[in-house]
Parts: structure tokens; sequence; C-alpha cells
């Protein structure tokens, strides 16, 4: 719970300066995803967990939800008109029903959560049918085991490595 505190915190505090130190880095991974993200993103129900100032809503040209565990990160992303919804939430504990998402992002996530096996599995309940997305997490904090048991909870699971500091999950229901 400690982590999750410090996590919200770290993110509330630097909500102004966060496009300014990683608005590059972040459009270097959708750029790397490029094709899975354009393959679904136009989807009814299409969400962006952990997309803060809404960059990956921006890098589309198009609205998401976005949510966030940072109330400011959400409020400046409204603040530059990025998303057509924000929704305060714990990607551990989303507050979305069963089965009503169609397309999943989030970049950069699964190392901040207190359980990543729970926010996937999270993920896997709110995607109904048919459902594409891309979950990507630091390489240093990820060790076979856990790329394994995360990637079980989709029957179209592939790992990638991103160019940069990231691994991508890509799955979908095809």
């Amino acid at each position: 719970m400690r982590k999750k505190f410090d996590v919200k915190n770290y993110y509330d505090n630097f909500s102004d300066s966060y496009d300014n130190f990683y608005v590059k880095i972040q459009l270097q991974k959708y750029q790397e995803c490029h094709e899975l993200l354009h393959e679904g993103y136009m989807e009814q129900y299409c969400i962006d967990l952990g997309g803060g100032t809404g960059l990956l809503s921006e890098y589309l040209d198009t609205k998401l939800i976005t949510g966030d565990l940072s109330l400011n990160m959400l409020r400046f992303g409204l603040d530059k008109d990025r998303t057509s919804q924000v929704i305060v939430m714990d990607m551990e504990h989303l507050p979305i029903r069963s089965r009503c998402i169609q397309t999943l992002f989030s970049f950069t996530v699964l190392q901040n959560l207190t359980d990543p096996e729970l926010g996937v599995r999270e993920v896997h309940r709110v995607l109904g049918f048919p459902y594409s997305g891309i979950i990507t997490l630091l390489k240093k904090s990820a060790s076979n085991s856990t790329l394994s048991k995360l990637s079980s909870y989709f029957a179209n699971a592939e790992w990638k490595t991103l160019g940069i500091e990231d691994l991508a999950l890509q799955f979908n229901s095809d």
C-alpha cells in the first residue's frame, strides 16, 4: 500500500513537468507499437490505463478514456484537451464493469503496481470480445517467470522488446 501512495504522490507532484521530461520517450514507445495501436484504437470502448496527461490520445489524435492513479496528471491532460473522459483509478482494482472494453493500452505502468499480476487479471476481467491491447513494463523490472505469468492471461499474447526501456505484451482475441 505504501508503494501505491508513493507512486500517486510522485506523479501528483510531477504532473506539470511530466510532458517535458517524458514526451520523447513515450512517443518512441508509441511509434514502436504503431501497428497494433492503429489496428484497434478506433473501437468504441478504448482505454489508456496510466495514461496521465493524455499523451497517447494526442499521439493517436483521438479521444480515449484515460485512467490514472494521479488526479493531477489527469487534470493536466484535461487542461490540454487531450482526452474526452478521465477517471481516477487503480489498475489493481478497476472501477469498470466486466467484459466492456475492446481496446486497452497501458504504457510503463506494471512496475509501479504493488501486484502486477493483479493488474493484469483486472485487465483481463474488463476486456470484452473481440479485444486487443498493449501493456508495457520496464525491462529491468521483468523476470522470465513474471513475463510468462502475465502473458498466460491472454490466448494470443506475445512479448516484444522495445528499443528503449520497455517490454511490450501485445495481445488480442483472434
